[in-house]
């Protein structure tokens, strides 16, 4: 027989609500260690994100319905992941500016060494080797740059594409 106080935690979401569960819904709590989908902790709902790839789909989305807190997890994750993507193209982008410039400085002093009228023909080569060599450092970073953004917005996609899966 219910006590008043059981009926009251019923109506506050709190007491053991499994005999409305399905089986399926009552395996994720025992695995979090909960009675309830109420009041559940930011780990609990990373890790039933980790379990969601072997639920059935209708399932899962059972279940995120009583998870008040997953959409607002699943929208601040997006924008965790956001900022951090943004802070790192902002610093990729300030390493980039700084090694470009450095090489500018490089070639304005090598073009100056070559402007000189005192220059013997072997120097002349040297310094033009060394104008060679600032030109593929420079076509090396760029090609490396744009591996490192490419796998940057790989990691991104991924990130967000489980964000999205686990919300969904």
């Amino acid at each position: 027989m219910d006590t008043l106080r059981d009926k009251c935690q019923l109506a506050m979401g709190e007491g053991d609500h499994s005999v409305d569960y399905s089986e399926v819904e009552r395996e994720v709590l025992k695995r979090l260690g909960r009675e309830s989908f109420n009041h559940v902790k930011k780990d609990d709902i990373i890790q039933f994100a980790a379990m969601m790839p072997d639920l059935p789909p209708e399932h899962a989305l059972k279940i995120i319905e009583q998870f008040p807190e997953f959409t607002r997890f699943a929208s601040d994750a997006l924008d965790t992941i956001e900022n951090a993507h943004q802070s790192s193209l902002d610093h990729n982008k300030q390493s980039q500016e700084h090694f470009h410039e450095a090489c500018r400085e490089v070639r304005g002093v090598l073009r100056g060494e070559l402007d000189r009228d005192d220059l013997s023909p072997e120097e002349r080569r040297h310094v033009l080797d060394l104008l060679m060599q600032i030109l593929n450092l420079e076509s090396a970073k760029d090609s490396e740059n744009k591996q490192f953004i490419e796998s940057l917005n790989t990691k991104v996609g991924l990130s967000v594409g489980g964000v999205v899966l686990a919300g969904c």
